[in-house]
């Protein structure tokens, strides 16, 4: 990797998982540098990209060059979505409403809808236009920073770092677009003097994002299977791999910073862009409470075989209590806690939460917003990441859109009892403000 200039600013753009609720880092995308911009004039302004499964669809989608209308389009279109969302045969269905457990789509379908979506139209987006040869094309994640086009000395030439899980080894691991970073095992061995046999892994684009996007259990019926090409020993083997959330990178800002810090990036240099797809934030219900319980409380869950497996099976897309966020915002500044205007850690996400309204000793949740009903507000809470129906994908989106009009909370970096901003930016007009602010003069898309 190019050797960072000390007192520069580097910027990462980190993206969560999500399925298709990743329409919403679109939507805020959308509002930071406006609908049409194209995904290399967004991705000039960030050093290193790192994403998780839905997230790592919309990295794709940015790296290809396509406009962010465009993008929009194709996670808000059921017909496209059904592509990468394949699902079993109509027996293996009915066993999933019966235990909760058997996966509902197909691991392979998949990677065949994330390669369609990657070659349609490639030369006509990656060059925007512009004659030039198929050998400028990427193909694989390493190529992307090799070929990433610069369009002046002011802007940037992303690294890619995409996150996943090895489901032989059984840990986390990582697809890099840089050959040389400091954090690879080969390079750790240089520095110290060992041979060894370990080498930069090559995977294709789809690929590497098909193993990042795999969660299992409820969702995919097999570990995604990608084609890993081993530098060293030109080899090509077949390996196994899970959804990156599952290595606890759902939320992929942590492994964004290590790979900078690995690279000789100081962290006071770091500012960083952390957009989720949404989470659901519920007050719990007081049992002892008179009355029924409100609408917008998560009440109490009975533990069993089957619900532990369905709730086993989902922690891992969650993120609490905002672990890494906290984690983060912790490693980025010198002081505790830090005002909002010098935060260097900026945390976008859309929060499925109520407000708490009071009145003299009297107090009850509420819906966030007049233009949500109870009827929306609970799809919402029911709705998983995986939606492909019509009418709840136009919900999420309105979701989002409500976000960014200041109707929905952000997610903070850490709240109260009430749930209320302790850290962090409780709404995205204030998030978006302080993004802006560490922008240097000039820097953004025309």
């Amino acid at each position: 990797m190019k050797p960072h200039s000390p007192g520069t600013p580097y910027f990462i753009l980190s993206l969560d998982g999500g399925g298709s609720w990743a329409l919403n880092q679109i939507l805020a995308l959308q509002q930071l540098f406006g609908p049409q911009v194209r995904g290399h004039a967004v991705l000039r302004q960030f050093d290193l990209v790192v994403a998780n499964s839905g997230g790592s669809i919309t990295a794709m989608a940015l790296a290809k060059n396509m406009p962010l209308s465009e993008i929009l389009n194709w996670f808000v279109t059921p017909e496209k979505l059904r592509k990468v969302f394949v699902r079993v045969d109509p027996f293996r269905r009915l066993l999933h409403k019966v235990s909760g457990a058997t996966p509902q789509y197909v691991a392979a379908r998949k990677l065949e809808g994330l390669r369609a979506l990657w070659q349609e139209d490639l030369a006509k987006h990656w060059f925007a236009g512009q004659p030039a040869t198929a050998d400028e094309l990427p193909v694989t994640l390493n190529d992307l920073h090799r070929l990433f086009p610069v369009a002046g000395p002011a802007t940037r030439k992303p690294h890619f770092l995409i996150t996943t899980y090895d489901y032989d080894r059984d840990r986390a691991t990582f697809f890099r677009s840089a050959t040389d970073s400091a954090a690879q095992t080969h390079v750790i061995a240089d520095l110290v003097s060992k041979s060894t046999q370990s080498k930069q892994d090559i995977v294709s684009i789809p690929e590497a994002v098909h193993a990042s996007s795999n969660a299992p259990i409820k969702y995919f019926d097999k570990p995604a299977i990608v084609s890993v090409k081993h530098e060293k020993s030109s080899a090509v083997r077949e390996h196994r791999y899970w959804d990156g959330a599952v290595g606890a990178y759902n939320n992929p800002v942590m492994a964004g910073l290590v790979e900078a810090l690995c690279n000789g990036v100081p962290l006071s240099d770091m500012r960083v862009l952390s957009i989720g797809t949404g989470n659901e934030f519920l007050p719990l219900a007081d049992p002892t409470a008179p009355g029924p319980p409100s609408p917008y409380c998560k009440k109490s869950e009975i533990p069993g075989p089957i619900n532990d497996i369905e709730k086993i099976s989902t922690s891992i897309l969650n993120d609490p209590p905002d672990a890494a966020s906290f984690t983060a915002y912790t490693l980025l500044h010198q002081q505790f806690p830090v005002r909002p205007e010098n935060l260097r850690l900026v945390r976008m996400n859309p929060l499925i939460q109520p407000k708490l309204r009071k009145s003299g000793t009297r107090q009850e949740w509420v819906l966030p917003t007049l233009n949500l009903t109870d009827e929306e507000f609970s799809k919402l809470v029911e709705l998983e990441l995986d939606t492909t129906d019509p009418q709840d994908i136009l919900l999420v989106k309105k979701f989002g859109e409500l976000w960014t009009q200041n109707e929905i909370p952000n997610q903070p970096i850490r709240a109260d009892a009430e749930l209320q901003c302790l850290l962090g930016h409780p709404t995205f007009a204030e998030a978006r403000k302080a993004w802006q602010t560490l922008q240097p003069p000039g820097h953004g898309p025309a």
